[in-house]
């Protein structure tokens, strides 16, 4: 399977193994509060993923999960060699997400080989002094990342304290390369609005970044489809889901047990939570939105996560209010991006105008706000 295509086919289902609950680091944002000596065994994963692979049913996505999925590496490559050793009646990619700090030459030759089955996702803040206070270690062989897996998105968490430095961050790694993907955390405490506005002053910087570096690949944060958001507030959408917990997406421990996802397991969750999260149908999770949030034409795209609405909340509809805040003020750079575009046109096409159509019915509606 070619490296280059794997990043691109349509996922079918997907499948998370919970290899280790170990971890080398202790990032400030880290919602395992009990990291403990809980490992997978090789055969344990072969018994879960034999009946997926038997299916004829699309491509399958396996996600190697932790703590941190590198402290399991032999049970990594015993796996990923069992997998190219057989013909199976689908396709499948795997993934791992990683910090990225244990690799070794040993690992770094391994991967390589082996790069057009497994990819791995580096987790990585930004600047390297917020990527020492995020996460207390900021060696990480950049290079081998970007070299190994070009299409491969960087993964920057951005907090309410380091809110103030992510248009630095993503610039220094957009210069270095890479995709990125910021993300803000979930936390359980809601961010003070200041925060908030800070995160909206930092798209500003990016917006003209940007134009400054027109190929750079954009951000998530400047991804944005104006005119469904505009269809939207005449038709409510029907809600898509957000991660596909519960619904389509799987995680089983190292005993075999399957959990809607890995902050709905034994990784994160205590035995309370365990027992009444057993109780959870897959219609608990396909209807877990909110009165407000079902009315909201961005739902679709506002990042919510419904396993840390539970953690944190007691409730899967109940989400971070935080990100709602932070939703709005993404639309409102993009569309801020979108008028200095169409600025610097000589000629508005048809295409165009539906698009200021969309902007101007999201602002009669107060959904986007133009003081800029």
């Amino acid at each position: 399977m070619d490296a280059q295509y794997h990043r691109k086919i349509t996922i079918d289902e997907s499948v998370g193994l919970l290899l280790t609950h170990r971890c080398n680091l202790n990032c400030v944002y880290c919602y395992v509060s009990n990291k403990r000596n809980i490992d997978m065994t090789f055969t344990r994963a072969v018994e879960i993923l034999t009946p997926l692979l038997k299916k004829s049913a699309g491509t399958l996505q396996i996600m190697l999960m932790g703590g941190e999925p590198l402290l399991a590496f032999d049970v990594i490559v015993s796996l990923i060699e069992w997998l190219e050793s057989h013909s199976w009646d689908r396709q499948y990619f795997v993934f791992a997400s990683t910090n990225g700090t244990l690799l070794n030459d040993r690992m770094k030759s391994w991967f390589k080989t082996h790069s057009s089955v497994i990819a791995l996702g580096l987790s990585f803040d930004g600047i390297p002094t917020v990527q020492k206070s995020n996460r207390g270690c900021d060696k990480i062989d950049l290079d081998f990342f970007r070299e190994t897996w070009p299409l491969q998105r960087v993964q920057m968490t951005i907090t309410s304290d380091s809110v103030d430095r992510m248009a630095e961050g993503v610039i220094y790694l957009l210069e270095k390369g890479f995709k990125v993907h910021p993300n803000v955390a979930y936390q359980e405490d809601e961010w003070p609005l200041e925060q908030v506005y800070e995160y909206g002053s930092q798209l500003n910087k990016l917006i003209y970044y940007y134009f400054s570096h027109p190929s750079k690949p954009l951000i998530k944060q400047f991804i944005h489809d104006i005119n469904e958001y505009a269809h939207n507030v005449d038709y409510p959408p029907e809600w898509k889901g957000a991660c596909g917990a519960g619904c389509g997406f799987s995680v089983y421990d190292s005993e075999g047990k399957q959990y809607p996802c890995h902050l709905l397991s034994p990784l994160v969750s205590n035995e309370d939570q365990i027992d009444r999260i057993k109780q959870f149908t897959k219609e608990d999770f396909s209807n877990c939105l909110s009165v407000e949030c079902k009315i909201c034409p961005f739902v679709n795209s506002c990042s919510t996560c419904v396993g840390s609405n539970y953690i944190y909340r007691k409730n899967l509809s109940q989400r971070d209010k935080t990100h709602c805040l932070i939703m709005k003020l993404e639309v409102k750079a993009f569309v801020k991006m979108e008028f200095l575009r169409l600025s610097n046109k000589s000629r508005i096409s048809s295409s165009d105008a539906v698009e200021i159509d969309s902007i101007k019915k999201l602002f009669y509606n107060s959904l986007v706000e133009l003081d800029f």
